[in-house]
């Protein structure tokens, strides 16, 4: 039943027992009365709310994603609602959930006692990967996701690290020899205050010296540092509100043209909504991503703008093994002064791969496209170099195979076809003028790397040449490492 049904209606307002039984009428010509005889049955309410089976999570992490509260009438909704934020914790096996908790109904006093039982997933905290495009760029971390703060300065706690209050600690290194490295720093608390409104703060600091793919030509280095701080607010279950304020200095020299020279600033406010009710964050199985975003570029410096972006993505059954993603994805970059807008400017092409690790920190906003290169789609110069645009499309649909499903590995082979393309201004745009490409890929789970994504994509339209690409159509295999790409 999806919910909608008599039944689980009354099932929502605690009656355990209910019995409904259809009587047919026969009428005269072609028509029938239905008729619904239901006895209600007693209200159950919930007695006792049991976890089980929780090792390195403590149940008071479990507990906070429980909407069955002892004392409330029993109801199958908040009992679903339950086991999908259990799921959407990341820390157990969607299998063992699946089930729901068990039911032990004491009918002398007409309730009905809980238990959640679930089994941890394992869970590497390593991180090792790397990309090439032209250069070999190294990639390790360190990722706890159910780190606990208060039990860092007691040892004696730690099982091996000190861990239990899912909160998350992250810390990333990449780095091509002496010409980049790069070094990220965050921390999550999941719910601050005692209520399910997360808080995060992630430092990070990056150096590029020697000329290291700068587009100037010359031995210019780079160096940003940059601050991020946000704050979510569970608005309803799988809605939420995000808050965000990013800072980030620069001292360009010589290195960059989308950037200013010498040493500049970019305070950015970016406040989003989100809707996600997938039952898994990494590989769902079912549920809809919806997210619309905005950021505000104040004017300190040179760096200027206004950026709008409106993600949705649904995945679906098709069968026990079979799945159907499909996703949509719309954003617009504009001035808050009415001065041109260099900074941030959409280009569509690669993978994170292609694109080495670095190039989003530095005025580009790169959106991934199978079957086409990096920066391949989108405005171009005089010279016939990208420059990026104000408007971008893309979408993408897939039909995926869940061929193993493990706590640890899992495989789902797909077949993809994706639209998108980048347009100067809303005097170019036609949104029917899409570059298309198809193909196949594997997307995998796996223990140190996380998620590995591989796709060979075929792109049905020409585009303009880029360095030693042609633009005649072709075959591309291409890898993302830590994410996929789909939304």
């Amino acid at each position: 039943p999806d919910g909608t049904d008599v039944t689980s209606r009354y099932l929502d307002r605690g009656h355990l027992r209910v019995q409904v039984r259809p009587t047919l009428v026969r009428l005269p010509g072609d028509s029938l009365d239905v008729i619904l005889q239901v006895e209600e049955g007693p209200v159950y309410r919930l007695g006792a709310v049991e976890v089980a089976g929780n090792r390195t999570v403590r149940e008071h992490v479990i507990r906070r994603e429980l909407a069955t509260v002892p004392g409330d009438t029993l109801s199958r909704r908040a009992i679903q609602a339950s086991v999908l934020g259990l799921m959407r914790l990341g820390y157990f096996r969607p299998e063992a959930l699946a089930a729901g908790p068990e039911l032990a109904v004491d009918e002398a006093h007409q309730t009905v006692n809980l238990r959640y039982r679930v089994e941890e997933d394992p869970r590497n905290p390593l991180r090792l990967g790397g990309s090439y495009n032209g250069d070999l760029i190294l990639q390790a971390g360190l990722e706890l996701d159910n780190f606990s703060l208060r039990d860092l300065f007691h040892p004696s706690t730690w099982r091996p690290l000190p861990v239990g209050d899912g909160q998350r600690l992250a810390l990333g290194v990449q780095a091509t020899g002496l010409d980049y490295q790069q070094v990220e720093l965050s921390f999550t608390e999941p719910w601050l205050g005692g209520r399910p409104h997360p808080f995060g703060v992630t430092f990070s600091y990056a150096r590029i010296a020697d000329g290291f793919r700068s587009n100037t030509g010359g031995e210019g280095d780079l160096r940003t540092w940059g601050l991020r701080l946000w704050h979510d607010r569970r608005l309803r279950p799988g809605l939420t509100l995000s808050l965000g304020l990013r800072y980030r200095a620069f001292d360009n020299r010589d290195w960059t043209t989308t950037l200013p020279g010498g040493h500049s600033q970019e305070l950015v406010l970016g406040p989003a909504l989100r809707w996600d009710t997938t039952d898994d964050p990494v590989l769902p199985h079912r549920g809809s991503r919806v997210r619309f975003g905005v950021e505000l570029a104040l004017p300190l410096d040179e760096v200027q703008y206004h950026k709008w972006r409106f993600q949705a993505g649904r995945q679906v059954s098709l069968g026990r093994h079979v799945g159907l993603n499909v996703m949509a994805e719309m954003g617009f970059t504009g001035s808050l002064t009415g001065e041109p807008v260099d900074d941030r400017l959409f280009l569509a092409g690669g993978s994170p791969f292609d694109a080495g690790g670095f190039d989003t920190f530095f005025g580009e906003d790169l959106v991934y496209m199978r079957g086409y290169p990096v920066r391949a789609l989108g405005p171009r110069d005089a010279g016939g170099l990208p420059v990026g645009g104000q408007l971008m499309n893309r979408y993408a649909a897939e039909v995926q195979w869940y061929a193993l499903e493990r706590p640890s590995f899992a495989l789902r082979p797909y077949l993809f076809l994706e639209a998108a393309n980048v347009w100067a201004g809303f005097s170019s745009y036609r949104p029917g003028d899409l570059f298309r490409s198809v193909g196949v890929g594997l997307r995998m789970k796996v223990p140190v790397l996380g998620v590995v994504d591989l796709s060979l994509g075929y792109n049905l339209d020409e585009f303009p040449g880029l360095e030693e690409e042609t633009g005649a159509s072709g075959w591309r295999l291409q890898i993302s490492l830590g994410r996929t790409f789909s939304f």
